[in-house]
């Protein structure tokens, strides 16, 4: 059974990351320095709300060309799983690249 758990949360991560990677793809920089990429979504598990508030931490694993990786994180709570990725100022995204 902690197998079978293990295994859906590893998906549902993998899925987010996914759509993370893909958001971050699209996006190019700005004229006074790079610009942050607005990350945000809902936690889920197994289709429900989440059983506890937690954070998500998103590691840069190659940022995009010409650019300084920095990590993000976002706190979501149990009641709707909601979260918005900070990497410098609350809610202000992530600089584009691959995150993990």
């Amino acid at each position: 059974m902690t197998h079978h758990r293990t295994s859906r949360r590893a998906a549902r991560l993998l899925g987010l990351g996914v759509v993370v990677l893909g958001t971050l793809a699209l996006c190019g920089c700005g004229q006074s320095g790079p610009e942050r990429i607005l990350v945000h979504g809902k936690v889920t598990f197994a289709g429900g709300p989440p059983p506890a508030d937690g954070i998500i931490f998103f590691a840069p694993l190659k940022p995009a060309e010409g650019l300084t990786a920095r990590p993000g994180r976002a706190r979501f709570a149990k009641g709707d799983g909601a979260f918005a990725v900070t990497s410098v100022q609350p809610g202000d995204g992530l600089v584009p690249g691959t995150y993990r």
